[in-house]
């Protein structure tokens, strides 16, 4: 995977949906990626995808109704920080099944990309870009959600009518969390 030059984070009209059913379907790894892009400040991200076995994870650890709901809606692609050559999410952390850590994922794979940033994101966070789900999670950004953070980001607003994907799917039966790797 090359380095693409600097370039800004993508916008709404970016982001592109796609069946996680058929990218690395016959693999266990959590995640597709795609390219690796540094932005105007110098900051090294990667553009991702959910593949088949990580989709299927992130279901088997969707246990309210709202997450539930969440993820049988239209997958898009995110954007997750590099560290040492390393993205910052990580399928041990994801295996804890730690509430906001599914729900800042659920909130990256199937959010909206929106034009201005939360006060609170900044270098260290893991997701690029200002991606929440409207009148969902207090509809709170990828970023804060994933601090378990979400009354305290400065995008959400829990007053909000919900955000509703018209393309929702069916939920499949559940799958095995513990073969998936990096």
């Amino acid at each position: 995977m090359d380095l693409q030059p600097a370039c800004q984070l993508p916008t709404v009209a970016a982001q592109r949906s796609y069946d996680p059913a058929s990218v690395l379907p016959d693999s266990n790894k959590f995640l597709n990626h795609l390219v690796k892009f540094r932005d105007n400040n110098n900051r090294e991200y990667v553009r991702v995808q959910l593949t088949a076995a990580g989709n299927e994870a992130l279901r088997a650890l969707s246990h309210t109704p709202i997450q539930r709901e969440v993820w049988s809606w239209p997958c898009y692609e995110f954007t997750i920080r590099v560290t040492n050559n390393e993205p910052c999410v990580k399928v041990a952390q994801i295996k804890t099944a730690h509430p906001s850590y599914v729900n800042a994922l659920l909130t990256a794979s199937r959010g909206i990309q929106m034009p201005n940033p939360c006060e609170h994101s900044t270098n260290s966070l893991p997701f690029g870009g200002n991606v929440r789900l409207p009148g969902t999670f207090n509809g709170a950004c990828a970023n804060c959600q994933w601090r378990d953070n979400a009354s305290q980001c400065t995008l959400g607003n829990r007053h909000e009518r919900q955000y509703i994907s018209l393309n929702a799917g069916e939920i499949p039966e559940p799958s095995r969390v513990e073969t998936l790797v990096d």
